[in-house]
């Protein structure tokens, strides 16, 4: 289980880090002239190699769903001694996944691991898994590193000490926001409601089946009078190379978001299709972002442009 736990969550984790680094490089970055370009290349066949990622959290998941009948239970206000505090996080957190894992056993037996349709929920047990074994490796390699800062040197440990905390952060951020959707997922399936992204999908399907004819006559309806207020969000659109000050990213160059133009666009759409509909578009950005937001949202019904820290706006 460790062994999948970190085929997946390293190969992913270098995408991310990947991502950061390229958005340094900007457009330049693509090209052979910097091995980032060949990192990325080499980083895509880690996620499928030694079998694909998604089959992994099914083995991680399937061999939970084994062990939730004799699964024993940590003490979790047992540990007195100085630094036991990480030891009852960990406790607490390994509870908490075995008491879903358990309860997700009891109501839906095999189904919980072998059901497709549930993996979009079914497969946060895994991912909470990882991050449980990411912050045991975390702060077992720091408390090492602080047992050795004298032969090692400070220079040495102390910036790793310092990502070690960050990355304990990061991990501990995630097992929260994994929990909480996890249980919002879990509701709904006791609930026998279908899953978001399966819902999704089923929409999607019937849309495809539509004639074009169709398609193009069909409507949304609004009964009543509708407000949308759409945000847009200012982001830099990378040159080639790109302007750095000081180690900070400088650029002058600014587009919408494109998730927050994609909202944009259905909102001006199902305001195109009813004339009850009024579109506001409220973008957060100083003077140098006026013509972005007057050229993306020409047809909105009022444009709001959200002086950032003067707290006015214009």
């Amino acid at each position: 289980m460790e062994s999948a736990i970190a085929k997946f969550l390293c190969s992913e984790d270098i995408h991310e880090v990947l991502s950061l680094v390229e958005q340094a490089f900007g457009p330049a970055g693509q090209t052979e002239r910097h091995l980032v370009e060949k990192a990325r290349r080499d980083a895509r066949i880690l996620n499928i190699y030694e079998g694909t990622n998604e089959v992994q959290r099914f083995l991680v998941l399937r061999d939970l769903a084994a062990l939730a009948a004799e699964w024993p239970e940590l003490p979790e206000r047992l540990f007195e001694r100085p630094g036991d505090a990480r030891a009852m996080v960990l406790a607490t957190w390994k509870n908490r996944i075995r008491r879903h894992v358990r309860t997700a056993s009891e109501v839906l037996g095999d189904a919980a691991w072998s059901d497709a349709m549930l993996q979009p929920v079914m497969f946060l047990l895994p991912e909470m898994a990882a991050e449980v074994l990411r912050l045991e490796c975390v702060w077992y390699r720091t408390e090492w590193l602080v047992a050795r800062r004298m032969l090692l040197g400070a220079d040495y440990a102390d910036p790793l000490r310092a990502a070690g905390s960050r990355a304990a952060e990061r991990a501990l951020a995630r097992l929260a926001h994994l929990d909480m959707k996890y249980h919002d997922g879990w509701e709904r399936i006791v609930s026998n409601g279908s899953v978001p992204e399966v819902q999704a999908a089923d929409a999607f399907l019937d849309q495809a089946v539509l004639l074009p004819e169709t398609r193009r006559t069909s409507k949304p309806a609004a009964h009543r009078a509708l407000r949308v207020l759409a945000v847009l969000r200012p982001v830099a659109d990378l040159s080639p190379n790109p302007l750095l000050d000081r180690g900070i990213l400088r650029e002058v160059v600014w587009q919408a978001d494109p998730h927050d133009r994609s909202g944009l666009v259905e909102a001006l759409a199902l305001k195109t299709a009813n004339d009850a509909v009024r579109v506001h578009v409220l973008l957060a950005g100083g003077p140098e972002h006026e013509a972005m937001l007057r050229t993306t949202a020409a047809s909105a019904d009022a444009l709001i442009r959200l002086e950032c820290g003067s707290g006015t706006t214009g």
